[in-house]
């Protein structure tokens, strides 16, 4: 065990026995009320108290991701809970990637193998991927995020679920504004206003904010548009309508560098990048509806409509089919009925539900003449739907004992409609299907703490960008890409120490078949194939509390243990088997101490430290760990009828070199896109109540 290790685990225990044991001082010099409120989360398709849910799921209220940010991306927010790894937050044509429990660390870009919902609408597509650049943060109201393969709850999802709730309807009218600048070009712009007309309320936010980058090429600009109403047409329903819309016109990829450009100029881009003007540029529009309805007590349905329309374009630094363009149409629609009672000799709740969703992308490649389009070299239809039915059923013994078992079947197909006739049609179909399943317990051990276990499974289906990149070079799809398949074993406890201290502590061993591995190909740097390896075994410790530590002082903490290996896994030229999975730390660690003055001024520092990782299946490129310390303060007033708050941060403040990104498996050994150095924002919120 390193020293560092050895220091991080000591810092975690002495703070677990100063909470513990000095309970009572604290209480005397506590002059500022703290008490920790019970957390409801609905991510697993019910609501239900966080402490009785059988599963590692951790929760993040509004203030926490708006409040002193810059409220770029979900980095500053995710970082704080254990088992969870984010990178790529600074390169914009890639999108964050965010894994759990090592999956979703290899994806080529955005995010895999994680469903992510907005108030129960899929921004994922039905084939598994998601782009989180249309998210507006200024909308948040909580943020839950349930850790392991969940199958039976949103189908295509082998690592967990991420559920965001907006800001519910809101008591009194209101208007609220917020700008912020910082270093590298940073500029955004907020303007968020509600409005309640009897029974409805209505409200409209826009977002515009860019940046010139960093490096070079990494320019990016991008808007946002939210507006919606809510209206209950009677006592026991209520309508949602949501409207989001995204244009972002720059969004400039600077590429990865090998070990030797990274420490001569860490800001440059890759010159074939520079060559060939790669970036891309997103339009997107959602719109949703909701439907809830209270049958009685217990009884309640909901049902849901969505449809979205995503126009993308991008180029990358090769010649032959590097500029894409996709037109993608995605949408579905789900009914759930939660609250029967089945004839069990104790007190029961059954879920049923159907999902249904569709995607049609037509995409087309063409050559990359170093930033102008050429000739068409790809032109193909993919289509992907996704019919399930699925059942959950809640349950209590021996009034102590609660619990939960659910099933769900899936049927996938998958067509091809090949359109460039001159290598031929290369048309095709496929179909996958199967069952998931899922059990779990939660027993109240004393007061404050309740122990858990769960067995739980998951799978993910190739998402159509990896079945069409076809390592052979043709149209079609990848026919030798199968799903993943998952199975969860996980025991935990959690609880709450004296309303001051919350806590969970769980271990976990997922087995994994048919992992999903990427590559490059020497012709086409840039763009990223996939192959299954055999087997692989992920298997690890979350850590993680908060609470309050001195008078108006609170800590966060998170550890994360995670020890990902490939047990069978050969190429064709050696035997990778034993190796750990690249892109993922085996130690992170993460604490956030924030002061808060009664009048709510605020002082938060944040202290991040990433072990060392792979950037190659064969881990022959190792990158080390860092350190990162980042600073956020701010402090409210009352102006007239306004409530103002300035308000400031400062990133990297200890200057580490560090990789935002690792690319896995790069061609040419570019494998690291640099973070920024030291760098420093600040800002004015108003807000009026009417």
């Amino acid at each position: 065990m390193s020293r560092k290790i050895f220091y991080h685990s000591c810092m975690i225990l002495g703070l677990l026995v100063y909470f513990f044991f000095a309970q009572d001082a604290l209480a005397e010099q506590d002059t500022v009320r703290y008490e920790l409120e019970p957390i409801h989360v609905t991510g697993l398709r019910y609501t239900a108290e966080q402490m009785n849910v059988p599963f590692s799921i951790a929760s993040i209220d509004g203030s926490t991701i708006q409040e002193g940010r810059m409220q770029l991306s979900l980095k500053e927010s995710l970082d704080r809970m254990p088992g969870i790894f984010v990178q790529n937050a600074t390169n914009f044509a890639q999108d964050l990637r965010i894994s759990i429990r090592g999956f979703g660390a290899q994806s080529a870009f955005g995010i895999r193998g994680v469903q992510v919902l907005v108030d129960g609408i899929p921004i994922t597509t039905p084939d598994g991927q998601t782009q989180l650049d249309q998210l507006n943060l200024a909308t948040v109201q909580s943020m839950e995020v349930l850790r392991g393969p969940v199958s039976t709850l949103y189908g295509n999802a082998s690592a967990g679920v991420i559920s965001i709730t907006t800001k519910p309807r809101a008591k009194h009218s209101y208007a609220q504004s917020r700008v912020t600048a910082g270093s590298y070009g940073f500029r955004q712009a907020q303007v968020n206003a509600g409005v309640n007309l009897n029974n409805a309320h209505y409200y409209f936010t826009a977002v515009s904010y860019q940046s010139n980058g960093y490096r070079q090429n990494s320019a990016m600009q991008s808007h946002l548009f939210n507006t919606g109403m809510r209206f209950n047409a009677d006592s026991l329903s209520e309508w949602m309508v949501n409207l989001r819309m995204q244009f972002s016109p720059i969004a400039e990829d600077a590429g990865g560098l090998t070990r030797e450009q990274l420490e001569d100029d860490p800001a440059q881009a890759y010159e074939g990048n520079i060559r060939f003007d790669t970036g891309e540029s997103v339009q997107q529009g959602q719109l949703s509806v909701t439907y809830r309805r209270n049958l009685s007590d217990s009884k309640k349905v909901r049902a849901s409509a969505h449809v979205t329309r995503r126009i993308f374009a991008n180029r990358l630094p090769f010649t032959a089919g590097g500029m894409v363009n996709l037109d993608r149409d995605y949408g579905g629609f789900s009914v759930v009925h939660s609250g029967w009672q089945t004839p069990l000799p104790f007190p029961n709740a059954l879920l049923v539900g159907l999902d249904v969703r569709h995607q049609n992308d037509h995409r087309q490649r063409y050559n990359n003449d170093y930033g102008a389009k050429g000739h068409l070299a790809f032109d193909q239809d993919e289509l992907y739907t996704n019919a399930a039915a699925f059942m959950q059923n809640r349950f209590t013994m021996w009034n102590r004992l609660t619990g939960i078992v659910g099933a769900r079947y899936d049927w996938v197909t998958i067509k091809a409609k090949d359109h460039f006739a001159k290598d031929g049609d290369q048309s095709g179909k496929r179909y996958m299907y199967g069952w998931s399943a899922m059990a779990g317990i939660v027993w109240p051990i004393n007061s404050w703490v309740n122990g858990f276990t769960n067995l739980s499974s998951g799978f993910e289906n190739p998402a159509l960008i990896e079945l069409t990149n076809n390592p052979d070079g043709q149209g079609g799809f990848n026919d030798n890409l199968k799903a993943r398949q998952a199975l969860n074993m996980e025991a935990g406890v959690k609880g709450i120490w004296q309303n001051r201290l919350r806590y969970s502590i769980a271990l976990y061993n997922i087995e994994v078949r048919q992992d999903f591995v990427p590559f490059e190909r020497a012709q086409s740097p840039g763009r990223i194939y996939f192959r299954n390896a055999g087997s692989a075994r992920h298997r690890g410790l979350e850590i993680g509390f908060d609470g309050l530590l001195l008078s108006g002082v609170t800590v966060t903490s998170a550890y994360t243990y995670a020890d990902l290996r490939h047990l069978e896994y050969n190429t064709d030229m050696k035997n990778l088997s034993g190796n750990r999975l690249a892109g993922v730390p085996r130690h992170r660690f993460f604490s956030a101490l924030t002061y808060r003055h009664p009048s709510g001024g605020f002082l938060r520092a944040q202290w991040k430290y990433r072990g060392t990782l792979y950037a190659d299946d064969a881990n022959t490129v190792r990158d080390e760990g860092y350190t990162v310390l980042n600073v956020q303060m701010g402090y409210p007033f009352r102006f007239l009828h306004w409530k103002v708050q300035p308000f400031a941060g400062f990133n990297n403040l200890l200057n580490a070199d560090y990789p935002d990104n690792v690319r896995i498996n790069a061609f040419g050994k570019r494998y690291f896109e640099p973070a920024p150095p030291f760098n420093l924002y600040g800002g004015l919120s108003l807000k009026r109540i009417f």
